[in-house]
């Protein structure tokens, strides 16, 4: 028997004791990836030989950061350190960092800019009008696939605030810096901010790359299929990034997309 033969029997044999639910989330992962790995595969086949080499250099050495940021935090996760809740964002803070150490131009990248802030206060409030009833949706889009939605009993629901400023300065902030930030720096190297280049190819690689590890580091640290839907607000936010040339921008729309989320999910849960 040949090797794919029996590949072809295993996978029968999965599909077989899978549920109608765990069937339709292969089937989600399928029409949401391939496409975009497709269109990954069209837009480096544009470039000339050199600019495709340093272009796949740069892309593995963001999966490289990456795998190692999802490494790392694994293995924390895996611990009983009650200090873990703040060592997993030092962790994309410090991967973020280390490398503008040595390369300061680095810093040129992350849109740390204020003045864009205020320019983007608009927008910022037009983002988060619209913000929720799309969480809701995807949130309701995960009930109705069978995802598993978040165990709010990790939450303490008398103290929320407290949650929700946690989601803010932590959470967002370190996942920002690195999945916007930091890989902007690399996907889109320049001497000013990503959005001074007007190659669109390497605007589109940037949001689908960063999107897609996005997405590939909230399935693996949570375990779960569920992560699978952070990529559509992977894609959301890495334009806005470029939109707004502020991280500031990013951060809030972030923190605010994890409040609504559990928001979201209470509404569902009643």
């Amino acid at each position: 028997m040949c090797a794919n033969d029996k590949m072809n029997i295993k996978l029968n044999m999965h599909q077989g004791n899978n549920t109608n639910r765990s069937g339709l989330q292969i089937y989600f992962i399928r029409i949401l990836f391939v496409p975009i790995v497709s269109i990954l595969e069209t837009l480096t086949n544009n470039f000339g030989t050199y600019a495709n080499t340093q272009l796949g250099i740069r892309i593995f050495k963001s999966l490289a950061m990456c795998a190692l940021g999802i490494f790392i935090v694994r293995n924390i996760e895996s611990t009983a350190l009650p200090a873990k809740w703040i060592l997993i964002p030092i962790t994309w803070i410090a991967l973020t960092l280390i490398p503008i150490y040595f390369n300061s131009a680095l810093i040129n990248s992350l849109g740390l800019s204020s003045e864009k802030t205020v320019e983007n206060r608009k927008y910022i409030v037009l983002c988060m009008i619209f913000l929720f009833p799309i969480t809701y949706l995807s949130v309701l889009t995960m009930d109705q696939l069978g995802l598993p939605l978040p165990n709010l009993s990790q939450i303490n629901l008398h103290h929320m605030i407290l949650w929700a400023l946690y989601q803010l300065c932590y959470v967002a902030v370190c996942e920002e810096f690195f999945f916007r930030g930091y890989l902007a720096s690399i996907l889109l190297p320049c001497k000013k901010h990503p959005i001074s280049n007007k190659n669109w190819r390497l605007n589109i690689i940037y949001i689908l790359v960063s999107s897609l590890l996005f997405a590939v580091s909230h399935i693996v640290i949570s375990e779960s299929l569920a992560g699978i839907l952070t990529f559509i607000p992977g894609v959301a936010l890495a334009y806005i990034f470029i939109r707004t040339q502020s991280i500031f921008v990013t951060i809030i729309l972030h923190a605010g997309a994890n409040i609504f989320y559990v928001l979201s999910t209470l509404l569902i849960a009643r």
